[in-house]
């Protein structure tokens, strides 16, 4: 009945986009933290958020949708090291045929999230085959598709944070006889390891803190109390907390700094040792709170 109800059906798929441009939002925040590249795209997904208000057709949110998608995977395209070619994700060109290592890894994370997702919504007895966002098909499971659009962002990051750290190599990859790049046993092992890490991390929400796996499962039970009881459906909260603690300007701090400056501040000389190695590299690093906090008390 909600589906056929178009403006219980436009208000659902709203929610979704709207759900889904924040959770972009927060992870180009997240790489501007890191990259000179992702300065001033928020902006630009900003401008494309106000126009979902004038949006009254599934077909206008999705293409409000598909141009901050454009403006996000070009963002992803400059940001991550050219060894592993990622040029694009252009809808509809790479299902299950990825050319490139990139969207080999983030098909496989996003297959593993619509496991996740099917499951909770089996749990909450909704048919997955009727979407709200994504158009009914038979073949397909719409509404599973429609619940993963809130949580991408799981495997976008962490995508993007193993390839920041060239946890993967060309090795771990081969190609099909239709030339289709797929993961060796070993290299999903390894996905699958920090794709549970990361749906294992915990946020706090309605007072307690949740894995984000349970996350999932409470929003789909939010959607089932909302299409019989015409509850209040929210896909927004709660928000990531996506930091990272080898920020540009924190690199720049730590390249400036003198052995005497380091000194006063309480950092040893193996630690500056350390810290100078990794400022310079492309790779994801750590600074510890204590360190970190003294680096950053430099006017």
């Amino acid at each position: 009945m909600a589906y056929e109800d178009s403006a219980q059906r436009l208000l659902i798929a709203r929610k979704l986009i709207e759900a889904k441009i924040q959770k972009t939002k927060g992870i180009v925040e997240w790489l501007s933290q890191r990259y000179e590249a992702a300065k001033g795209i928020d902006s630009r997904i900003q401008k494309e958020e106000r126009l979902l208000t004038d949006q009254h057709s599934l077909n206008g949110l999705m293409m409000v949708e598909g141009r901050v998608a454009e403006v996000y995977w070009s963002l992803i395209a400059k940001i991550l090291p050219s060894a592993y070619s990622f040029k694009s994700r252009i809808r509809g060109s790479w299902e299950m045929n990825a050319s490139d290592p990139t969207n080999a890894l983030l098909n496989y994370g996003y297959s593993f999230l619509e496991t996740v997702c099917r499951k909770h919504l089996n749990a909450m007895g909704l048919d997955p085959i009727i979407g709200f966002l994504h158009e009914m098909n038979p073949s397909k499971h719409p509404l599973v598709y429609d619940l993963q659009e809130p949580f991408r962002w799981l495997v976008d990051t962490t995508v993007v944070e193993s390839l920041e750290n060239r946890e993967f190599k060309k090795s771990d990859f081969f190609r099909t006889d239709n030339y289709a790049l797929r993961l060796k046993p070993e290299a999903v092992k390894k996905l699958l390891n920090r794709l549970r890490e990361a749906f294992n991390s915990s946020v706090k929400y309605q007072g307690r803190f949740c894995r984000w796996e349970t996350i999932i499962f409470l929003k789909a039970q939010e959607l089932a109390r909302h299409l019989i009881q015409k509850t209040p459906l929210d896909f927004l909260e709660p928000s990531p907390n996506l930091e990272r603690s080898d920020t540009l300007e924190l690199r720049k701090r730590i390249l400036s700094l003198s052995q005497s400056d380091a000194k006063e501040l309480g950092i040893a000389k193996s630690t500056l040792h350390y810290l100078r190695e990794h400022a310079r590299e492309e790779r994801s690093f750590v600074v510890y709170h204590k360190v970190r906090r003294r680096l950053q008390s430099i006017s």
